[in-house]
């Protein structure tokens, strides 16, 4: 008789156990992207991103985009090319 109480209460404690934990993690989580910044809705980069070494945190794709392709076309007239024949 004492080993099924024994065994209802470990039921019990590990249940509420399970819950407990369950409220912090959906806490822990949900704080992620409030504190965090780290909102869903969010259209720029993050902070620090790198583009072909060009810094584009903060900005949204079509800036980044026109940052990366001015980068790329004022690096293409660097290029030398002989040719022999």
């Amino acid at each position: 008789m004492k080993t099924k109480q024994t065994n209802n209460k470990n039921k019990k404690r590990a249940g509420k156990i399970l819950v407990i934990f369950s409220l912090f993690l959906v806490t822990i989580l949900s704080l992620q992207f409030f504190i965090g910044g780290n909102v869903p809705n969010n259209k720029t980069f993050c902070e620090n991103t790198k583009i072909n070494g060009l810094d584009v945190g903060n900005m949204t794709a079509a800036e980044a985009e026109n940052v990366v392709l001015t980068n790329m076309l004022e690096s293409k007239k660097d290029i030398e090319i002989e040719l022999e024949s």
